[in-house]
């Protein structure tokens, strides 16, 4: 006896299975996943470029700060200006025997006669930083002053001085700045000397 199949034509469908469609997905996270770690590591490189930047700037600031503070002195202070300017920043000096940790100056924005108006400050620790902290406002840039709006930089700044000879002295400017619970820090350094000849 013959049996009779009917064949049935099937129209065969095409599509994705659930696995199929599982897999793509996992691949797609994992590619945005790779994609958001390089992104966040870019930006994080970035950031630490600009604060070192900042920081590299201000330090040759601290430099620029003490040669125009030399300079004051020795051009308004007569006979005894490198003299005056040695006595001005003793506490600058580096190292227990000198007595010293660094210091910073307070230069009101500006760094003119009289020089009395010029303030040095002996560094001391405060919030993780060796020295005061830097303030920040959008007006004024970066200074020590505590105006209203002013706010913490990040950025502290340590002026070094140390003899050479009695008429040159090797100044040190580092800026410190952290990222994380890691301490950065940007130094630079020059020589000033007394370049007022002895009549």
């Amino acid at each position: 006896m013959k049996k009779h199949f009917k064949q049935i034509n099937r129209e065969i469908t095409t599509g994705f299975t659930l696995v199929e469609t599982l897999v793509a997905i996992s691949i797609f996270t994992l590619s945005v996943l790779v994609m958001l770690v390089v992104l966040g590591g870019g930006i994080s490189d970035a950031n630490h470029s600009k604060n070192k930047l900042v920081a590299s700037y201000l330090a040759q600031e601290g430099i620029e700060l003490m040669r125009s503070l030399r300079d004051t002195y020795v051009l308004y202070g007569g006979d005894t200006g490198w003299t005056d300017f040695q006595t001005a920043i003793v506490n600058c000096g580096a190292g227990a025997s000198a007595g010293g940790s660094g210091c910073y100056l307070y230069d009101q924005n500006s760094l003119v006669p009289p020089i009395t108006e010029i303030e040095i400050y002996d560094c001391t620790p405060s919030g993780g930083f060796p020295c005061q902290e830097l303030n920040y406002s959008e007006g004024d840039g970066y200074s020590y002053d505590q105006d209203v709006g002013n706010v913490g930089s990040g950025f502290a700044r340590v002026i070094l001085v140390e003899d050479v000879n009695q008429k040159e002295k090797k100044i040190t400017s580092t800026v410190h700045w952290f990222r994380g619970t890691n301490d950065y820090k940007v130094s630079f350094s020059s020589y000033l000397f007394d370049w007022m000849p002895s009549i």
